[in-house]
């Protein structure tokens, strides 16, 4: 679930890598592109680390924030 966690840092921290991520139609794709850059792991798992960290998270701006990344990797994924 590291490889989840550090993605998450990552599109929070970096707009272009974030952007970049548009380009794939393909969820195969997008999931190839992410385990050559370093992050690899399954829908489930990035479920199950936002999920970890919406629970632990002890500031509703964090939480907002987490919420916002959830629905931005669903519509992502369609």
């Amino acid at each position: 679930m590291n490889n989840a966690k550090d993605f998450i840092t990552k599109i929070q921290t970096d707009s272009s890598f974030r952007i970049s991520l548009y380009e794939y139609d393909k969820k195969n794709d997008l999931f190839d592109f992410l385990k050559e850059s370093g992050y690899s792991f399954t829908e489930i798992e990035l479920e199950n680390t936002l999920n970890q960290m919406l629970t632990r998270c002890q500031y509703q701006e964090i939480g907002e924030q987490l919420e916002t990344i959830k629905i931005w990797w669903n519509m992502l994924l369609m």
